[in-house]
């Protein structure tokens, strides 16, 4: 399967790993390196993650796969594309979530 990034999933990377740069740039790396390996891993399991319960009133099934103990990507599957919409702090308000997708 083919992996896409939307340019808000790209923008939440960039966001994330220059929070955490500024602190420890080796944990910035780690992060990093951990959100495009498990994206990656996506390519050969892609309905390993759970369906995203709190946009399940959208057509896309939307699913999500924690990564690193507090973020989660969050895709859809569309003609063997596994298309990345954001890259989500599941510490914030679950509500920013679906603002977000829209």
């Amino acid at each position: 399967m083919k992996l896409l990034f939307a340019p808000e999933a790209l923008e939440d990377i960039e966001n994330i790993y220059r929070y955490y740069l500024e602190r420890n740039e080796r944990y910035a790396n780690e992060l990093y390196n951990q959100i495009i390996s498990d994206a990656e891993y996506l390519q050969s399991f892609p309905f390993m993650a759970q369906k995203e319960q709190l946009l399940e009133e959208y057509p896309e099934e939307y699913r999500s796969l924690i990564v690193w103990h507090c973020y989660k990507l969050v895709y859809f599957i569309e003609n063997a594309t596994i298309n990345v919409v954001s890259v989500f702090d599941c510490r914030q308000d679950p509500g920013k979530l679906e603002k977000d997708i829209k």
